[in-house]
């Protein structure tokens, strides 16, 4: 997998409360998931909401 923040590579670093599978950048150390369940935790969203409300 590679980072969603700086596309470096991604390691296995334990699971999430849901048990999805979390990772974590070599590069970066910056922790995420392959994918996410709830809609406004997706690093895309969260960008469009804060710039909506400023």
């Amino acid at each position: 997998m590679t980072c969603k923040f700086c596309e470096g590579i991604c390691i296995k670093n334990g699971y999430q409360e849901n048990g999805k599978q979390r990772y974590k950048c070599k590069h970066c150390h910056r922790k995420q998931q392959a994918d996410y369940s709830y809609q406004a935790y997706i690093p895309i969203t969260i960008t469009v909401q804060y710039s909506i409300l400023s």
